[in-house]
């Protein structure tokens, strides 16, 4: 159920921000909000008492780097501030290009 829901989120945020008509502004917004929902929720996971990455069921599945799992948590802090620098990036774009 995950993937799925994970894979929406993302096919709706890359149609949103590929779009080259509509409201721009509103589709970036929106185009990186949708990914940036499933990102959040799997790194919050981790928040609640006694829940665990993958490496709890697969440990090995999961590699390690240094004595750290490198599970759900990293990869969705990177996830999100790729997503949070591509919008500062366009939103400046948007910003010269409308001047």
């Amino acid at each position: 159920m995950t993937i799925m829901l994970g894979t929406m989120l993302g096919a709706s945020g890359l149609y949103l921000l590929q779009k080259k008509t509509g409201d721009r502004p509103g589709q970036l917004r929106w185009g990186t909000m949708l990914p940036a929902f499933f990102w959040v929720a799997q790194g919050s996971s981790f928040v609640f008492p006694g829940a665990k990455g993958l490496e709890a069921e697969f440990p090995e599945r999961v590699p390690k780097l240094g004595g750290v799992w490198l599970n759900e948590a990293p990869f969705s802090a990177l996830m999100l501030a790729v997503l949070s620098v591509g919008y500062v990036l366009e939103k400046k774009t948007m910003q010269q290009e409308s001047q």
